[in-house]
């Protein structure tokens, strides 16, 4: 890792032993000091003698190890490493500019040959890298994402962070609502590859190589406004109200959640995004639509692009870090305000497809695409007619469609002679081209006591398709208008 420069031979370098001394002798009577931690001058060579002025460094710059000469196993030399973090301790120290991989200040070390008896002074070894002269690899992999693709941190506006995951287009590839991404598609050539590596590192581009891996929320990578806690594991929320902790596989190819794997990486550069198909996945999916693009709403995988190259590649501006949001399949929504008479002969009959509407990810009707039932597998609408919500007990200048009719009370809590249920028990979604529109389950109503006026009934409805099961819970209104006052018809 990092770049060495190796010494002249200690047998060579003056300063350090005289020519007097053979390698032989010289083996014998000194020692390199410890594992070969570099030790530097705080003065900065300032000092004109060996001794006291020198002191170990907090933070090593790099590491110095005593080994045969590669073209003369006769000969010893000291070589010296530097390695990923002195760089970067460089850079905070502002010693090293990130833009240009240049040391802006003299980077000088010694290392310390110490005496085998009290008799033989130490001897210390001087290393120094002029100011400009040492170099590392720096690059940006932004410059290669097609830029439609792409969007700013949580938001829907144009950026380098993050990407969308769908299911598959309906009509494309599989046809299956596979839920497949392959980040590749956003990348320019779909191929990765840091740009701006400098002439310095010709072979960077032909031996690189770059992989993609998960990664966990971070301020400081610039993919979250948040930071996993100290175990890398963080929170998110499921459409039911449960709250799920997430955490990294051991080979950073899986985000899990204990023993459910929620979403995976394939491909030969685990390029490909596969959201997998159990119920805790299904949930966290389902949370919010694909508009709520806050922190912690649609679910987000956050991704490292890992390069691997012959040299110590620094990535600049975070640009190895982004996001994958992965939109919600199919959003139900609550249809216009339905409005039926009370007590009519025979009880009222309300199909459930006449209080829901259907969207996909692109907002795409469907009842504008009738094949849409079948191709995200739409089982049911489920009503819940136990947790009906009404305002019949409130005053008439209260009796108002309200957004928050969970305040109200359970239509069984204030009456039970209003009586609602399905027909039929089981029934599947079905299209009637003549009249338009999707028939499903239909709600009973009868009223077996007096004339009401006009009130709501709160119909709590979920939704079953291959993404999720009873899921998006929502209330849809039914206007019950005052019963027919028969009796000035005679």
């Amino acid at each position: 890792v990092g770049r060495t420069k190796d010494t002249k031979t200690l047998f060579q370098d003056e300063k350090a032993l005289n020519d007097q001394y053979s390698k032989k002798f010289f083996e014998a009577n000194w020692t390199l000091v410890g594992t070969g931690d570099v030790i530097a001058n705080v003065q900065q060579g300032e000092a004109t003698q060996f001794g006291p002025d020198f002191k170990e460094l907090a933070n090593k710059i790099g590491s110095v190890t005593l080994k045969k000469d590669e073209g003369n196993a006769e000969t010893s030399v000291l070589s010296w490493v530097i390695d990923h973090q002195t760089i970067e301790n460089f850079i905070a120290e502002g010693k090293v500019d990130p833009k240009t991989g240049l040391n802006t200040n003299d980077i000088v070390v010694y290392v310390k040959f110490e005496g085998k008896e009290k008799s033989q002074k130490d001897i210390w070894v001087n290393f120094t890298i002029p100011a400009g002269t040492f170099h590392f690899a720096t690059g940006k992999i932004d410059d290669n994402k097609i830029a439609s693709y792409w969007y700013d941190l949580n938001s829907p506006a144009a950026g380098k962070k993050e990407i969308r995951a769908n299911v598959v287009v309906p009509g494309t590839q599989t046809d299956d609502c596979a839920f497949v991404f392959d980040m590749l598609n956003t990348f320019v050539g779909n191929t990765v590859v840091p740009a701006n590596i400098d002439e310095n590192f010709p072979k960077f581009k032909e031996q690189a190589v770059t992989s993609f891996e998960f990664t966990t929320p971070a301020v400081a990578k610039g993919n979250a406004t948040f930071n996993a806690n100290e175990k890398g594991e963080w929170t998110v929320k499921g459409n039911s109200g449960k709250d799920y902790t997430l955490a990294l596989s051991e080979d950073k190819l899986s985000i899990v959640c204990g023993q459910d794997v929620i979403v995976k990486l394939t491909g030969d550069m685990n390029n490909v995004l596969e959201y997998q198909d159990n119920e805790v996945a299904k949930d966290i999916l389902n949370y919010v639509g694909h508009d709520e693009l806050g922190e912690l709403k649609t679910f987000t995988a956050y991704i490292k692009v890992a390069v691997e190259a012959c040299y110590d590649l620094f990535l600049l501006d975070n640009s190895e870090y982004f996001n994958v949001r992965f939109l919600r399949p199919v959003n139900l929504l609550p249809g216009n305000e339905y409005v039926m008479e009370d007590a009519v002969d025979g009880g009222s009959k309300i199909n459930v497809m006449d209080l829901v509407k259907l969207t996909d990810w692109r907002d795409y009707k469907f009842e504008q695409h009738p094949d849409y039932i079948d191709y995200y597998e739409v089982e049911a609408i489920t009503p819940d007619l136990e947790a009906v919500r009404t305002d019949i007990d409130l005053a008439e200048d209260k009796r108002v469609v309200t957004d928050k009719p969970e305040t109200l009370k359970k239509l069984s809590e204030v009456t039970s002679n209003l009586l609602l249920g399905v027909d039929p028990e089981d029934a599947t979604i079905t299209w009637n081209e003549k009249a338009k529109k999707f028939e499903g389950q239909f709600i009973t109503y009868a009223n077996n006591s007096g004339n009401v006026q006009n009130f709501h009934l709160y119909i709590p409805l979920t939704i079953t398709y291959k993404w999720g099961t009873k899921t998006q819970p929502i209330y849809s209104v039914i206007t019950v208008k005052k019963t027919v006052e028969n009796a000035k018809k005679f």
